[in-house]
């Protein structure tokens, strides 16, 4: 796989099959504990990296350090609280394009140029180029793809939002016990968050002004939030009431790590695409979401060109243990029309900033946002 953000092109090393040892090198089970736990949630406290430390059964300060050094060695990408787009007014979807073969670096810097787009990928498919886009409140989804779809020279462009949410959520388990293949496939009642509002939200200034600073890669000292409370000119319980007030209205769902995936040793995500009767899809969604490993799982529309209604999406060492997830899948549902789209460039890779102060789109875009 290669990586490419915004036309600058890295090569990364070829999958082995094992986690990516350089990476790697050096962790210890305290580490894979705290890296596995930070993705289910960081303390919204006065001083998170105690609690951590209690959890993983070390210092405050031993933790913090050892969060500076998973940072520094790209493990942690981004600490801080995931949004609910949807419920905050943003339209968003996942979108597929059917590039040209040969022109397909073109049209994925054309998509990448859009600030609302967060993840795109090459994937080794007919639709070739796969990216998520969201837009503020008030914009139209669909003429933002229609620009970018008419300044990509893309053949074909559909819209695969989400019909109904069945999982979401990345928690990649470093742990060994998590890593034994025989665990890979194991089912749990894992909480699925959907609580979309039947009307967006109303944002307040102060909403505004929170979830600026929520978005914000966590400072890395012993009391983070206290120093964020401080930015807003609010005592921490005020930052704390709030946030709790936040997430009850369905505005984020969780304060967590992301991880790089690679880097952590998951050097392949496969998404895997089963059509499945139309009467049958909830139940296969629900079932396929108590995997562990599945991260997200959608029912998604159809197209003359597109068969597939349910999304799952695993990620693995390399493409052969994604293979063995999705075909142990395929084996407990008894659904054989399935395929693995792989990704086999990443043109761009990061986080939605929300109600960014300045923003400008590419001149491409301007005709989208005038109507």
């Amino acid at each position: 796989m290669r990586v490419c953000y915004y036309g600058e092109r890295r090569p990364v090393r070829a999958r082995t099959g094992h986690l990516e040892m350089e990476a790697m090198e050096g962790l210890d089970a305290i580490d894979k504990a705290l890296t596995t736990l930070m993705q289910e949630e960081v303390p919204l406290s006065e001083r998170p990296f105690k609690d951590l430390g209690d959890k993983v059964g070390t210092t405050e300060a031993d933790c913090l350090a050892r969060v500076k050094s998973l940072k520094d060695r790209h493990i942690i990408r981004q600490i801080g609280v995931i949004f609910d787009s949807r419920n905050m007014g943003y339209k968003s979807s996942l979108v597929a394009m059917k590039a040209p073969p040969d022109k397909c670096d073109q049209v994925a810097a054309v998509v990448s140029e859009h600030p609302g787009v967060s993840h795109n990928y090459k994937r080794n498919h007919e639709f070739n180029i796969w990216f998520t886009i969201a837009v503020p409140p008030g914009q139209s989804l669909e003429k933002h793809i229609e620009a970018m779809h008419k300044a990509s020279g893309a053949i074909s462009t559909r819209i695969m939002q989400t019909l109904r949410l069945y999982k979401i959520g990345v928690k990649l388990d470093l742990t060994d016990e998590g890593r034994k293949t025989e665990n890979l496939t194991q089912k749990e009642k894992a909480p699925v968050w959907n609580k979309l509002l039947e009307e967006p939200a109303h944002l307040s200034e102060e909403d505004i002004a929170y979830i600026r600073e929520l978005q914000e890669d966590l400072e890395l000292v012993e009391q983070p939030y206290v120093e964020m409370a401080k930015r807003l000119g609010v005592p921490f319980s005020r930052l704390k009431e709030k946030t709790r007030e936040m997430h009850d209205r369905g505005l984020f769902r969780r304060n967590a790590a992301i991880l790089n995936h690679r880097k952590a040793g998951f050097k392949s995500n496969g998404m895997g695409v089963w059509r499945v009767d139309e009467s049958e899809v909830d139940k296969y969604g629900e079932q396929f979401g108590q995997y562990r490993v599945v991260s997200h799982c959608y029912r998604r529309p159809v197209y003359e060109d597109w068969k597939y209604n349910l999304f799952t999406m695993v990620h693995g060492a390399d493409d052969d243990e994604c293979r063995h997830i999705i075909d142990q899948l395929s084996k407990d549902s008894g659904i054989k029309d399935y395929t693995v789209l792989f990704s086999t460039t990443e043109y761009k890779k990061n986080r939605v900033v929300y109600f960014p102060k300045g923003e400008t789109y590419p001149d491409w875009c301007r005709e989208a946002l005038q109507n």
